[in-house]
């Protein structure tokens, strides 16, 4: 058995895997694992009915994913026999770390809460309504958006509309010339040219027939993912109203919206923190002694 470059067409397997699992990390996502394929150079296996992840991580060293699947056992032992020197698993979620640990033992191993990479998790109801004293600041921006903007459009994004949404992207401020920068810009471009393959769920919010924010995200088991979302900040509250209507559009039924990281930016972490978050879900890189 050996591990194999991650492509597009496997997108379905492993759609089967998050379903069934439900682990609600961004790391089990079908976002957050085929459209940074590229920037994490992965590759995949899946033994005995199990699937693991392998990386490149950063500092160009290899690591694994936490497996999920039917025997993880087997998985962990493919990844013993490939491994070159001490083995890491990358983003092991707070709910995988008892699966890692009962492997390998905890006297082998050593744990880093990586706080960069934690995932933001939202209540539906509070981000449908943003009701109450903590979320007085959204509903002005939104009140502000819809007295300066009466006409506005709310839609659900269809693949006819994914021209005019890279114009939109064309006209924003380039991202800094930054390793991430530049893998969002790789993975974004990977969505739009795919975007019926992928199927995510996307709502766009115009003016005068302009798009002016967007955002795009899936459902994994009971979890909505935001993977993607960016406004024009000279439309004032634009990002408020553009994160309300997405989970009024798709959080039907949803126990928890997934916002993902923050990426260690410190005005990406403010912005997610305002949202109130009702939990960070913790994720540590274990390295194997």
């Amino acid at each position: 058995m050996i591990f194999k470059k991650l492509e597009k067409e496997d997108a379905p397997l492993l759609r089967n895997y998050f379903d069934k699992y439900n682990i609600g990390s961004c790391d089990y996502s079908i976002g957050g694992v085929m459209l940074w394929r590229d920037f994490f150079k992965t590759e995949y296996a899946v033994v005995s009915d199990t699937l693991i992840f392998r990386y490149e991580y950063y500092d160009g060293k290899t690591s694994f994913s936490a497996p999920i699947g039917e025997n993880c056992a087997a998985a962990y032992a493919l990844a013993e026999s490939v491994a070159e020197g001490p083995m890491v698993f990358y983003a092991v979620p707070t709910e995988k770390l008892d699966c890692v640990l009962g492997y390998f033992g905890e006297e082998r191993l050593g744990l880093a809460p990586v706080r960069d990479w934690f995932d933001y998790l939202y209540d539906p109801e509070d981000m449908r309504t943003f009701a109450g004293k903590r979320f007085s600041a959204k509903r002005n921006h939104i009140n502000k958006f819809n007295s300066l903007y009466p006409n506005h459009e709310v839609s659900v994004i269809t693949e006819g509309d994914v021209p005019e949404i890279k114009r939109f992207l064309a006209s924003l401020p380039a991202n800094e010339p930054s390793l991430l920068g530049r893998a969002e810009e790789t993975a974004l471009r990977e969505l739009l040219d795919n975007y019926a393959f992928y199927n995510f769920k996307g709502i766009r919010l115009s003016v005068a027939g302009r798009t002016v924010a967007f955002a795009v995200g899936d459902v994994i088991g009971d979890t909505l993912f935001c993977h993607f979302e960016k406004a024009d900040v000279s439309f004032e509250g634009s990002y408020s109203v553009i994160a309300r209507e997405f989970a009024r559009a798709f959080s039907e039924g949803v126990r928890v919206i997934n916002r993902e990281e923050d990426m260690g930016l410190p005005g990406l972490r403010k912005s997610k923190l305002s949202y109130n978050p009702v939990r960070l879900l913790e994720k540590f890189n274990v390295t194997v002694k």
